[in-house]
């Protein structure tokens, strides 16, 4: 038992380091001045949350999209990257990730934490409005009743640097 714990916080930590190392590339192609308007923006606004998570956690725009509530142990302050979300008329195509190196579980830093259970009361005010709003538990699903658009998410990251 001593070996399997032991194994998972070697993976955890290994991930953790990788994480890092990705948001650095990520946030190393930003100024200072842009992190700053970047995180001041995304902690004001609910809409600015998928971009905070790309950002911070160095995914993908397709792995933002294909978060699901069940995806988070918040007791491990883990995300498990399990799926993407591809556009497809007007939709999505939800598939898992295409190699073993993308299929991750990420350490969670306290303030995405925060951010996720803020944004997690929000929607259980849908909840109680509306009993099937967001069937699957997607993460990114918003109050009009759909995952917040590729489209959308790219023009969120843009408006947030002008």
């Amino acid at each position: 038992d001593s070996i399997m714990s032991s194994t998972k916080n070697n993976l955890l930590q290994d991930s953790f380091a990788t994480d890092m190392e990705n948001i650095r590339a990520t946030l190393a192609a930003l100024n200072i001045e842009e992190l700053k308007i970047l995180f001041d923006k995304c902690v004001e606004d609910f809409n600015y949350l998928p971009v905070l998570f790309s950002v911070s956690l160095g995914l993908r725009r397709g792995e933002v999209l294909g978060l699901k509530w069940s995806d988070f142990d918040f007791k491990k302050k883990t995300v498990h990257i399990q799926r993407t979300a591809t556009p497809v008329n007007g939709g999505y195509d939800f598939s898992p990730c295409k190699t073993q190196e993308s299929n991750r579980i990420l350490y969670l830093p306290d303030f995405l934490i925060t951010s996720l259970n803020a944004w997690k009361s929000e929607q259980d005010v849908c909840y109680e409005l509306n009993e099937n709003f967001n069937p699957d538990g997607f993460v990114f699903f918003m109050p009009n009743n759909r995952i917040i658009s590729a489209t959308g998410l790219n023009k969120r990251f843009k408006k947030l640097l002008c």
